[in-house]
């Protein structure tokens, strides 16, 4: 696949009002690579963080949805230890990936890709047990308009497992900087906090859940790749996790 054939493709695909310089239209130029990032530090650190939240929960059987799944590595990750899964994503080059990633695995039964935008989602209401939603909020224009819409095809009493960026977060922080600081001189980096809107505190963010009818039971940062005593400290992972119940 050539990226920048496939990032062509999928920018005609794009929902109305969206240009190239929006988060979907980004994500689409990264599909091609997206994949190889879960062998970094970093990106290992979400797998482990999100098994940690889910402790003995058990997933046979389970119904999840996965929103914002990107090219499907926790989705696999998901079906892998029983649940059917559906993975959402408003990158139409990143549904090709995930598509074609699940070919030939043992899980691809209980795998479904679905283009779709997380703030609209085509499903009945009460559809899943629980729903996976990773670094997604961060780039909505109203990150509650979302967490209502996941909320409403959420079974009562279902799980959401969510992550967005950690406010708190020295990592953050200095990202942050380093971006307003490269692009001054016309190189800015890393290139997505161009598109990142919001960041939380542990608190704030556990506000809003309550106030979209979710109640939180676990938090944690991780994130930044660093050892996993210093990844957890709420000053240090520059992404937080949490755990939470539709009520």
């Amino acid at each position: 696949m050539e990226p920048s054939k496939d990032a062509s493709e999928a920018a005609k695909h794009l929902p109305k009002g969206l240009h190239r310089n929006d988060p979907i239209a980004f994500h689409n130029h990264l599909a091609a690579t997206w994949e190889a990032n879960y062998r970094s530090k970093a990106f290992l650190s979400r797998v482990n963080a999100f098994e940690s939240a889910l402790g003995e929960c058990e997933l046979q059987g389970m119904c999840w949805l996965d929103a914002g799944c990107g090219s499907g590595t926790l989705t696999r990750w998901l079906a892998k230890r029983g649940a059917e899964v559906v993975g959402v994503d408003g990158a139409p080059a990143m549904i090709r990936a995930a598509r074609a990633a699940m070919v030939g695995r043992e899980c691809e039964g209980r795998l479904r890709f679905e283009v779709a935008n997380v703030g609209s989602l085509p499903f009945s209401d009460a559809t899943f047990d629980a729903v996976l939603c990773s670094s997604v909020l961060e780039y909505a224009q109203d990150p509650a308009s979302y967490l209502n819409e996941i909320a409403r095809v959420i079974k009562p009493g279902g799980i959401l497992l969510i992550s967005i960026p950690n406010a708190e977060s020295l990592v953050r922080m200095g990202l942050r900087i380093t971006y307003q600081l490269t692009k001054m001189v016309g190189v800015p980096r890393p290139r997505y906090m161009k598109y990142s809107r919001h960041q939380y505190s542990r608190s704030e963010f556990s506000e809003l859940l309550r106030k979209c009818g979710y109640e939180p039971e676990y938090a944690t940062a991780f994130g930044g790749g660093l050892p996993l005593w210093l990844d957890r400290r709420s000053w240090l992972g520059r992404l937080l996790l949490l755990r939470a119940v539709r009520l």
